[in-house]
C-alpha cells in the first residue's frame, strides 16, 4: 500500500498551520522527521522546512505567506560562488539537509536556506549547467570499439535488465565519472562575423571530479570529490545512492577497475536487495 501525500495548498490556511504546528510538536517530543512525514502524510522536505522555520522565527515562521518568488530576483555572482563551493566540498547531509547526494531538488533547497531565494527546478538546472555541473561529454569513439558487441548488449542484455527492473520495481541509473575544470570553454555567445568574443577571467585554475548517475527520466544525481577515483569513492557514492533512493537501484557502469574491485563486489553481495550493478561492453 503506497502512502499518498497531502497537497497542503488545497487546504484552508487554518488547517495548513495546524499541520505545521503538529509536525513541530512531534519533533520536539523526539520523533524523527521521517516518522513525522509518514504520520502526517506529508513530504520529509516539508517537515525539514517547518522545523527550520520554527527554529528561526518561532510561531511566526509557521504562518502562511504569499507563495512564489519575487520577480527579477536571481543569484548574484558572490552567491553563486558560495553555492558552488558548498557543492564541491560537502554532501547534502554534511549540511544537515534531508538528502545524501546532490540533485536539482537538494540544490534548490540549499539556495533557499542560504539566501531565502526560491528557484524553480528548471532554473536550478540552468544554474548547474552554467556552473559546469553537467553530465554532457564530447562525442568520441574508442578505436577498439566493437559495434557488434554494443548492438548485442542493447538488444539482448539491456532488454533483460529492463524486464527485470520492471519485475523488481527498480529504477535504472547510468553511472559515469568526469573531471570539472575552471578553464573549460564550452559556452557560446553572439558576435558579429569575423569578430572574436572575449571573456575576462583570472589566471587561477582549479579542478575537481564528479561521479554521477542519470536515469531514463533524466534525473541527475551526483557527488563531487577531489581525490582520484577509487573503489572507496565508488562505495561512498553507492551507499549514499541507495540511502537516498526509495526504490531498488539497477546501476549500469563501465569496466573501470574500481567498479569491479574485491571490496566493491563483497559489498554488492551483502546489499543485493538494494542495488544490482551491470557492466557495459568494453569500449
Amino acid at each position: 500500500m503506497t502512502m499518498e501525500f497531502k497537497d497542503a495548498r488545497s487546504l484552508p490556511s487554518v488547517d495548513q498551520q495546524d499541520i505545521r504546528h503538529k509536525a513541530v510538536e512531534m519533533f520536539s517530543k523526539g520523533f524523527s522527521k521521517v516518522y513525522i512525514a509518514k504520520a502526517l502524510c506529508v513530504t520529509r522536505r516539508s517537515v525539514y522546512e517547518w522545523v527550520k522555520a520554527y527554529d528561526k522565527l518561532g510561531d511566526k515562521g509557521l504562518e502562511n505567506h504569499k507563495r512564489g518568488r519575487k520577480k527579477g530576483r536571481q543569484l548574484q555572482f558572490s552567491q553563486s560562488a558560495q553555492i558552488v563551493n558548498l557543492i564541491k566540498n560537502y554532501c547534502p547531509d554534511d549540511l544537515s539537509m534531508p538528502f545524501f547526494l546532490w540533485t536539482r531538488e537538494s540544490v534548490e533547497l540549499l539556495v533557499q536556506d542560504k539566501f531565502g531565494l526560491k528557484l524553480s527546478n528548471r532554473s536550478v538546472g540552468r544554474y548547474l549547467e552554467t556552473w559546469g555541473f553537467s553530465p554532457q561529454k564530447p562525442a568520441s569513439r574508442a578505436i577498439k570499439q566493437n559495434q557488434e558487441d554494443i548492438e548485442h548488449w542493447f538488444k539482448v542484455e539491456y532488454h533483460a535488465i529492463q524486464k527485470q527492473a520492471i519485475k523488481d520495481k527498480a529504477i535504472i541509473h547510468w553511472c559515469d565519472e568526469m573531471c570539472l575544470r575552471s578553464n573549460a570553454d564550452d559556452a557560446k555567445t553572439g558576435k558579429l562575423t569575423g569578430e572574436i568574443p572575449a571573456a575576462e577571467c583570472t589566471g587561477n585554475r582549479f579542478s575537481c571530479n564528479m561521479i554521477y548517475t542519470l536515469t531514463n527520466t533524466e534525473k541527475l544525481t551526483f557527488m563531487v570529490f577531489h581525490k582520484n577515483f577509487t573503489s572507496e569513492v565508488f562505495l561512498q557514492f553507492l551507499k549514499r545512492l541507495i540511502r537516498q533512493s526509495k526504490r531498488k537501484v539497477f546501476l549500469i557502469v563501465d569496466n573501470h577497475p574500481s567498479h569491479k574491485s574485491k571490496i566493491v563486489n563483497e559489498w554488492l553481495v551483502k546489499n543485493s536487495d538494494r542495488v544490482n550493478v551491470y557492466y557495459l561492453p568494453s569500449y
